[in-house]
């Protein structure tokens, strides 16, 4: 939201220090790359248009990485540092093609996702506030392939339209037993939610 920012603090709470943002208005979903010495995070300028931008871990050298189209949020990195992930609106229309630089994952292509969890070790999923936006055929989809990664990390609201978000990933949790399951309430954000699972079965551990 507006006036928000991204700030980092000690395990201890101490350090608290403000990194500041590009634009002027907000920043949110902050997230570490694998050597800690960059974070990728969303921000906008006021009107909602959110895109994905870095900088150093000081809040140095701060950069547009997305495509500056349509609506992009929940970044987070490769576990080897190389990709950056995130959801976007930029190629909706039918045939629409994202930009050379990005990776672009859509519709039924969940091979990239089987390929992510196969090629790291180990591997993690992030879906944050994110696959609880998205129609059923999609949210089957990703079901299917999730459980082949080492951890899940997923945040979600409790409704979103006509969609029953606790009643989805209660489901989607009893259909991966072999997970040890921490799902609970953000003690911040009332009526949202943390699913986070740990693969028993050794893939990746």
């Amino acid at each position: 939201g507006a006036g928000e920012s991204i700030y980092t603090i000690r395990p201890d709470g101490t350090g608290l220090t403000n990194l500041g943002h590009p634009l002027g208005a907000g920043a949110e979903g902050a997230a570490w790359s694998p050597d800690s010495q960059v974070i990728a995070f969303g921000s906008h300028p006021g009107d909602g248009r959110w895109q994905i931008w870095t900088m150093n871990a000081d809040g140095s050298n701060k950069k547009l990485v997305s495509t500056g189209k349509g609506r992009c949020t929940c970044a987070y990195y490769s576990p080897d540092g190389k990709w950056i992930y995130f959801s976007s609106t930029h190629a909706t229309q039918p045939g629409a093609q994202p930009p050379a630089t990005l990776q672009w994952w859509a519709n039924d292509d969940y091979g990239g996702l089987r390929q992510e969890a196969a090629q790291h070790s180990p591997s993690l999923f992030v879906a944050t506030w994110s696959l609880s936006e998205t129609p059923p055929t999609v949210r089957s989809g990703i079901a299917a392939v999730v459980g082949l990664f080492s951890y899940i990390l997923c945040a979600y609201q409790r409704t979103f339209g006509s969609y029953d978000n606790v009643q989805y990933f209660t489901s989607l949790q009893q259909t991966l037993p072999h997970f040890n399951w921490q799902h609970a309430e953000c003690p911040v954000y009332r009526n949202n939610f943390y699913l986070i699972g740990q693969n028993t079965r050794g893939q990746g551990m």
